[in-house]
């Protein structure tokens, strides 16, 4: 007896050109049309990265990531808490790693991804070895969140439940900055988020016994986007359909994407009235947790403010109400760890 499946469902409207029109537009960015609003956005979320990167130097986590980037061959990338620079795969991996300890790097809530701790050392990375002027690094980060949150916004809800969407999404991210600063052909392009799309992971299943993982997530996909674009440079191919395929991302990763989303409002170009700049919707964090307790945290300050120090024994309970998403990552009673306590609602 002959086993039968049923055929791979296709992903309707867009057609097959969507992963190839994202990179049209992408490639197609010119540093000098680009408004000054958005030039210093960008400059923020950069000030706010290395920040981020730094503080996550000092910790166990930090020090491991620095141990392995210093078993590595020298080059012309900076790597945080290093005194030689590195080979460009190696400083986007170690500086990705190391701002994603802290739980302080930006984020953007439509996408749920935080561009920043991808495309900014895989930017910085490839900037540093190409010697790109200070203009064209800051285009190529606006370009890498463009991409980031784009695919992001249109991945559905459903990816979040086992993947980490700045692990798989930013990696097309860090790709796009990569292959903007190498000067990527259009087919070129193309093939970067090929590479990449098939290299995006990152599960959550860290966060059951808060392993280092997290970070390795960041670092990976700052770094395989990296790699996804020197090998298309090299003339290495990537699938062409990558998001919008019967194989590809959207289908293999998601019940409920939007492809749509990816090119919304690109009709009227970038950064156009219809279709700001991307980077403009993402926020910085106040508190040093996982974006999903802070509504909890600040209403908890709140509460502190309105009836003054109180006693343990004055507190019968205390309910949260909350959405789905932030009790699936949140919801531990007794965490164990201080990376656990980030995680931790109740915490």
């Amino acid at each position: 007896m002959v086993a039968t499946t049923a055929p791979l469902p296709l992903i309707s409207e867009p057609s097959a050109s969507l992963t190839a029109s994202l990179a049209a537009a992408l490639r197609q960015v010119v540093p000098s049309s680009i408004d000054p609003d958005t030039l210093l956005a960008a400059q923020r979320y950069i000030l706010d990265w290395a920040a981020s990167a730094i503080a996550g130097t000092s910790t166990p986590t930090g020090e491991i990531l620095i141990a392995e980037g210093l078993d590595s061959s020298t080059g012309s990338s900076e790597v945080l808490g290093l005194s030689q620079g590195r080979d460009a795969l190696v400083a986007a991996f170690t500086n990705g790693g190391l701002s994603h300890i802290a739980e302080m790097d930006d984020i953007d809530r439509g996408s749920v991804v935080h561009p920043g701790t991808v495309v900014i050392p895989a930017a910085l990375a490839v900037a540093q070895e190409v010697g790109s002027a200070g203009l064209e690094f800051l285009t190529a980060v606006i370009v890498g969140y463009e991409a980031a949150i784009r695919v992001g916004e249109a991945v559905g809800r459903s990816h979040y439940e086992y993947w980490q969407n700045t692990a798989t999404c930013g990696t097309f991210g860090a790709a796009a900055a990569a292959g903007y600063l190498y000067g990527l052909s259009e087919e070129e392009f193309v093939w970067a988020f090929g590479s990449a799309g098939s290299m995006a992971a990152g599960l959550w299943q860290f966060k059951h016994d808060g392993a280092m993982t997290k970070s390795l997530h960041t670092a990976q996909s700052a770094s395989n986007g990296v790699r996804a674009a020197r090998l298309a440079r090299r003339g290495f191919t990537g699938a062409r359909s990558i998001l919008e395929g019967p194989q590809g991302f959207f289908a293999a990763m998601s019940r409920d994407a939007r492809p749509e989303l990816v090119l919304a409002g690109l009709d009227s170009g970038l950064g156009s009235s219809t279709s700001p700049w991307k980077i403009h919707g993402v926020s910085l964090k106040p508190h040093a947790s996982c974006r999903h307790t802070h509504a909890a945290v600040d209403a908890a300050l709140n509460l502190r403010q309105e009836l003054g120090q109180l006693s343990p024994d004055e507190i019968r309970s205390v309910r949260v109400t909350t959405y789905a998403a932030a009790v699936a990552i949140t919801d531990n009673l007794a965490p164990h760890t201080a990376y656990q306590a980030k995680f931790s609602m109740q915490y």
